[in-house]
């Protein structure tokens, strides 16, 4: 058992409930972030909750996420503030533990959000920020100006009270160590990664019971199942993911290339009724299917079933994940060129990538992708997936949480010292 000075204690302060995780990177990394932590790791996380009487605000309480044990304190509901004398005492309460939590000096505190500086400076000990985003689209997802009060700009001096900051593309990475020389050995470029726990290729006969599955979800008729085609999206239905593109690209496809294909949307949003809309209005309907959020098990079992990824996004943080979980199942990916994307998708070989993303475009990758022997496809997205996994990309930050742990060991006993000289 590791003794207090070789215990590595984390606490996450981020805005979502574990127990009931959504669709998004953040999520995503958090699951695995807690999953894969090394047995020397305490963590806790400090954040919002969806069930009030299960997880209610301002206690904190022990909960299973992934296989681990974690302490979760939730801070406020995830629908807001109740303007109620017990629903804000409730959440002065659990704001005032969070505040105590970061008064502890040897935890290191885990950053997701750009918080402002009043919310940074509470903690006296290491503090890491990730950023998930590409700076050069700030700022970032729309549903943030709901709690702008709370945020800065991510490049602000703020950020120089940061023992690590990691990013998820090399373009921010690099804008940052312009912006901020004096930190810049202190910001790193993170690769995103995928479970391989989670999303792995499967064998023919594993293949074909959930493609059989999902015809019967999807209630196909006999006749719409014969060689029908799914190509999946899996993302929000934002703005910023083009959701109303992938059904355009659908629409596309069907009349210039392959009629027996179906697009299958995983995930929900604001934009959720607008492509409904949209599908109504070019008369593929019957071809789009939308399942809501789903978990990451059966978002890797549509990746399995399924014939090809279609990602339409205008802008991503990194990678993107999802990009690298199919691949990682075989799949091939049709894309916009975002980001990261070109490291692991190659057109003609894995993929398809489009500069100038339209309807047209995304189709003909499509057809193409949709045109090839899988088993040669599914080989090369297998092995550019292969460099990603969660538990290589990890070592490093695991590594990096010990020596910073270890440091504000040593910085507290040492002040502890010399506040007893002082009095003696």
């Amino acid at each position: 058992m590791a003794t207090p000075a070789e215990r590595v204690r984390v606490l996450i302060v981020h805005p979502r409930d574990p127990a009931a995780p959504t669709l998004g990177g953040i999520q995503t990394f958090l699951g695995d972030f807690i999953k894969y932590s090394p047995p020397d790791f305490q963590i806790a996380l400090a954040g919002l909750t969806r069930d009030q009487r299960e997880r209610p605000v301002g206690r904190w309480m022990t909960l299973d996420v992934n296989g681990r044990s974690i302490r979760f304190l939730a801070v406020a509901p995830a629908e807001g503030v109740q303007r109620t004398p017990r629903g804000l005492w409730r959440s002065a309460n659990g704001l005032g533990r969070l505040w105590q939590a970061l008064r502890v000096r040897e935890r290191v505190v885990q950053l997701h959000r750009p918080y402002r500086d009043f919310v940074v400076r509470r903690h006296q000990g290491p503090t890491v920020q990730f950023i998930h985003l590409d700076l050069r689209d700030w700022p970032g997802p729309s549903g943030w100006p709901k709690l702008r009060a709370l945020y800065r700009e991510f490049s602000d001096r703020t950020l120089e009270r940061m023992a690590k900051v990691y990013i998820v593309n090399e373009p921010g990475a690099e804008i940052l160590r312009d912006e901020h020389p004096t930190i810049a050995d202190r910001v790193e470029f993170l690769p995103v990664w995928y479970d391989e726990d989670t999303f792995h290729p499967v064998d023919q006969t594993r293949r074909d019971r959930l493609r059989a599955r999902l015809i019967t979800r999807l209630e196909l008729s006999p006749q719409s199942a014969a060689g029908a085609r799914f190509v999946l999206t899996a993302v929000r239905l934002t703005e910023i993911k083009k959701p109303l593109l992938a059904v355009e690209a659908l629409a596309a496809l069907l009349r210039d290339h392959e009629p027996a294909a179906h697009l299958i949307v995983a995930g929900a949003g604001e934009l959720l009724d607008d492509a409904r809309a949209r599908a109504a209005e070019l008369g593929v309907a019957d071809r789009v299917h939308f399942l809501g959020d789903r978990p990451r098990a059966e978002i890797a079992d549509l990746m399995q079933a399924c014939d090809a990824l279609l990602l339409t996004a205008r802008s991503e943080g990194g990678g993107p994940r999802v990009v690298l979980e199919a691949l990682a199942c075989g799949l091939p990916v049709v894309s916009t060129t975002v980001v990261e994307v070109r490291r692991t998708v190659t057109s003609r070989v894995n993929g398809w990538l489009v500069d100038e993303p339209s309807p047209a475009a995304l189709a003909e990758g499509l057809a193409w992708a949709l045109g090839q022997p899988r088993s040669s496809l599914a080989a090369a997205a297998i092995a550019a997936a292969a460099p990603f996994t969660a538990r290589r990309m990890l070592a490093g930050v695991f590594d990096t949480y010990r020596r910073l742990a270890r440091e504000a060991h040593e910085a507290s006993q040492s002040a502890r010292r010399t506040a007893g000289g002082a009095r003696r």
